[in-house]
């Protein structure tokens, strides 16, 4: 098995995170295993060769995209970050990495929150309304 590429005699590719030094600005970022498989599903052969604050401003210069991009510091983790819009300074910030952890664990607290509501809402018993007689 191997850890970067699509091999086609092998029914399966196992990926781990591989940490790569952006060509652009020269930071080491992290090319997780769950980015290969959306590259190998893709169809892209080779890694990344920039990191993803490099390639969101590659991708706004292509589009004519007229938003300025900012200098951050993450929230979380305290690395110098690019976002393509201005921080409010009323919420926190983060890089690309941090926000897909901020947002996942977002997302398993909501599931977790429904899951509790589903099995109260399951628990409640239906009381006879005591006006109608019954």
């Amino acid at each position: 098995m191997s850890g970067g590429s699509v091999n086609s005699e092998e029914p399966y590719t196992v990926f781990k995170d591989q940490e790569l030094t952006c060509n652009v600005c020269i930071a080491p970022f992290v090319f997780t295993s769950g980015e290969q498989v959306f590259w190998a599903i893709k169809g892209f052969k080779n890694a990344p060769k920039r990191c993803a604050n490099c390639r969101l401003m590659a991708k706004l210069r292509r589009d004519g995209n007229e938003k300025q991009p900012f200098s951050i510091s993450c929230a979380r983790c305290n690395i110098k970050a690019i976002v393509p819009f201005k921080p409010s300074g009323c919420k926190p910030v983060y890089c690309h990495n941090c926000h897909c952890l901020v947002r996942h664990k977002q997302q398993q607290l909501e599931v977790a929150c429904l899951n509790k509501i589903e099995t109260l809402y399951s628990q409640l018993t239906v009381v006879p309304d005591a006006r109608s007689g019954s």
